[in-house]
């Protein structure tokens, strides 16, 4: 066989391109903002960078300020709130912050309007002073949900910032650290005051911390693991360091040829070395398993290596070439890391399948014992249980067949339990301390998800007009309205609070202006009295012609985002169709990403069974193999998603690509099986001797890189980015259930469909067997 014969060739050439490729190592780089999860012609992407280009951009850091005795209107709480304000000017990037020691309060002396801040110098802040500026701030629409919770119980300062042309990545990170030194300063000044960070700038720190523990903790955890797995079922040490050496080897070529490409790796993608490590793996122990068992029968280092690699050459092939099917068919993704993501572990898949035939068998030459002439007890142990196992299920093959059926009944229905849900800080891990922060900020305000509008007029100055404003505020007031909705931010409010101070604060003026000029005139007013740093170029845009509503909601799911969004749409469209605009933002965009990925992924699925199923097709020769084969391929992936609606009843985009990807995946167990199977039915033997023929020559194989598989997918499900979480734990529990159904209800499945398969014998080349 040439692959023996020119071995020393092969892994020297092999050798020679993986040294060659490796270096690429050095140019992978890490991107993990929330830019990665979106096409840059995403029509919700699109829209929220048309925001990002007239209003101030989203990057922001807020300080969420927890008194002990829950108040934020004494003494020390105010003088921490106001410390900090001043503190977070100093944080990098930062353009503007807001708090309710520096809310701009609008008052007449004299016919004069006086902007100051709410809680200035001038304040003794006595009991009387607390009661009052408590009693204004809870009665304050623009404090109340924003700076403050609605009780007074915490505080919040939103620090905004802008990156310019800075790495996002890099800006994120600077100023996450600087303001972890704020809270240290804090905490040691003010010890009856507790701080959380949260905002967008934590978040990308956050991802990029997380992105780091994926390969530098899990990654480890995950070969230490699966090595003494290996050892344990390959009973050689030697065996399983060859098997992680190629995995390694899979990685290290698949990720550099990433660097020269310029791929950069985000919170997707990051997982892609565990998968292809562990696919790599599992894709070894098939010849390791074969050749270890030739060795423990007596034969020589060559001839069990050939013996090896004559018997699994095809089925590993196929289940490699399935694979990547699987992973390729992500490319119909709507999703940038999903795409990027499948096509890494398809590149990874395939590259470990040459170096299992190419540097394996040089290394195994070396260093796998040449002969042993004892039988090794635990094979002939492991081979005779999995014999009895095959015997036993042919003759209860009744009862398994119709209690998986019925089982299957009971559980598929349950997939349609599950409900999408994503979002920047659902794709984080409870125990991670953004989402305990976030959750906590939520537990208070729900304010952190937002939807945001831009209002246009089209014309320079046109957001003075009445009719225009006047419909903007009916529109505001509805959303106000809406039991979902927690603070609406908007310009509107500023007006209508300057036309109640200028008539004497009386409460019945707390109303837009009646008039084009007096609207124009308060404009003016505001924002020349505006101190340094404070503006309006977050709610209006610098041509006068478009206002900015920002909608606070509370913590919904992506359903109930764009149930919410619809609702807005049908009331602009009968009430104000003459302002009619979408919806946009974060909250927007990653709520629509779910959806989107299932309907752009039908196509994939579809795509990819079909090109499965031909494959097995031609590889096995014979169609109505194939077709059938397709039953236990696919009904342990929807399984999985009906334990998982019944059980978990939450997912993510994940759940888009799970379906291809894991087909490609499972179909290893079934295509080991059919190919010994087909093998010894077509030297005439009977489908129950086929079936325990298969059971002795590919069961110890199929259970070992199952387990392999699954431990590595489970690992992976580790990871507190969800989406890889999710995509590991579905994955993992996919391979146990297919694991089952191919050792369970494979066979009887092969044994009633006898006369359907109609495979005659034709007395191949191969080992006669008994």
């Amino acid at each position: 066989m040439l692959v023996i014969r020119k071995r020393l060739t092969f892994f020297w050439l092999t050798l020679a391109a993986l040294l060659a490729v490796t270096p690429g190592l050095q140019y992978l780089e890490i991107d993990s903002s929330y830019h990665v999860y979106f096409d840059k012609d995403d029509p919700q992407y699109v829209a929220h960078n048309e925001l990002i280009k007239h209003f101030t951009p989203p990057e922001n850091l807020i300080f969420i300020v927890t008194p002990d005795d829950n108040r934020v209107f004494s003494k020390e709480s105010l003088e921490a709130i106001k410390w900090l304000t001043l503190e977070s000017w100093k944080i990098p990037y930062a353009t503007h912050v807001q708090s309710v020691s520096n809310f701009q309060y609008t008052s007449v002396v004299q016919d004069e309007l006086v902007i100051r801040d709410f809680v200035d110098d001038s304040f003794t802040l006595d009991s009387h002073s607390l009661a009052e500026l408590e009693n204004i701030a809870l009665n304050e629409p623009e404090i109340v949900d924003h700076l403050i919770s609605k009780k007074g119980e915490i505080a919040f300062i939103n620090v905004k910032l802008l990156f310019h042309d800075i790495s996002e990545h890099e800006a994120s990170a600077e100023a996450t650290i600087y303001a972890e030194k704020v809270r240290a300063q804090f905490s040691d000044q003010f010890a009856t005051v507790k701080l959380h960070i949260v905002g967008l700038a934590p978040f990308n720190y956050a991802m990029q911390q997380i992105n780091n523990a994926d390969i530098l903790l899990l990654l480890p955890v995950m070969f230490i693991t699966i090595f003494f797995l290996l050892s344990f079922f390959l009973q050689s040490f030697v065996a399983s360091l060859l098997a992680m050496s190629m995995g390694l080897a899979s990685v290290a070529f698949t990720m550099a040829l990433c660097g020269y490409a310029g791929v950069k790796l985000n919170s997707v993608s990051s997982g892609a070395p565990i998968i292809i490590l562990t696919l790599a793996i599992a894709t070894c122990v098939h010849l390791l398993s074969h050749t270890n068992k030739s060795i423990t029968l007596g034969k020589p280092i060559l001839e069990a290596l050939q013996d090896s690699i004559t018997s699994t050459l095809k089925p590993i092939f196929l289940t490699s070439f399935t694979t990547s099917i699987g992973f390729l068919s992500t490319n119909f993704s709507d999703s940038p890391p999903l795409r990027e993501t499948g096509t890494i572990a398809s590149i990874g898949v395939m590259s470990s399948f040459c170096f299992t035939y190419s540097l394996l068998p040089q290394l195994a030459c070396w260093l796998l014992p040449s002969k042993r002439q004892s039988r090794n007890l635990g094979y002939a142990t492991f081979d005779t249980g999995l014999v009895r196992l095959a015997q036993w299920i042919i003759l209860k093959r009744n009862k398994l067949f119709f209690t998986i059926v019925c089982f299957t009944f009971a559980v598929v229905p349950f997939v349609s339990k599950n409900v999408i849900n994503d979002g920047n800080i659902h794709y984080l891990s409870e125990d991670t301390p953004y989402r305990q922060a976030a959750m906590y900020a939520e537990s208070y305000t729900s304010a952190l998800n937002a939807i945001d509008y831009v209002i246009s007029t089209k014309i320079a100055d046109g957001i003075n007009d009445v009719y225009f404003l006047q419909q903007v505020d009916d529109f505001v007031q509805w959303y106000k309205s809406q039991p979902e909705v927690v603070h609406v931010y908007t310009y509107t409010d500023t007006l209508r609070r300057l036309n109640k101070n200028m008539h004497s604060n009386n409460p019945e003026w707390y109303v837009i202006p009646d008039s084009r000029e007096l609207a124009a005139q308060y404009l003016l007013l505001y924002e020349m009295s505006l101190p340094y740093g404070m503006s309006l170029d977050n709610q209006i845009d610098i041509n006068r012609s478009a206002l900015r509503v920002t909608v606070a909601i509370k913590n919904l799911k992506s359903k109930e985002i764009l149930a919410l969004e619809q609702r807005a749409q049908h009331w602009l469209s009968r009430n104000t169709p003459e302002i009619m605009t979408s919806g946009v933002g974060r909250s927007i965009m990653f709520a629509h990403i779910g959806e989107d990925n299932i309907r752009s992924m039908l196509l994939g699925t579809v795509l990819a069974i079909l090109f499965i199923t031909i494959t097995l097709l031609v590889s096995l020769g014979a169609w109505r193999l194939a077709i059938l084969s397709l039953i236990p391929n696919t009904i342990p992936i929807l399984i999985t998603l009906g334990l998982w609606g019944a059980i978990v009843g939450e997912i993510n985009l994940v759940v888009a690509v799970v379906f291809s990807v894991t087909l490609g995946i499972v179909v290893d167990d079934t295509v080991h099986i059919l190919t010994y199977y087909l093998r010894s039915r077509k030297q005439g033997n009977s489908a129950e001797t086929a079936i325990i023929y298969s059971f002795s020559q590919a069961g110890m194989a199929i259970v070992v890189s199952t387990i392999t598989l699954a431990t590595g997918f489970m690992i992976l499900g580790l990871s507190d980015f969800l989406v890889n979480a999710t995509l590991g734990r579905l994955v993992s529990i996919t391979l146990i259930v297919a694991l089952i159904y191919d050792f369970f209800f494979l066979p009887p499945l092969l044994i009633y469909f006898e006369r359907f398969l109609n495979i005659d014998a034709t007395y191949e080349s191969y080992p006669p067997h008994k």
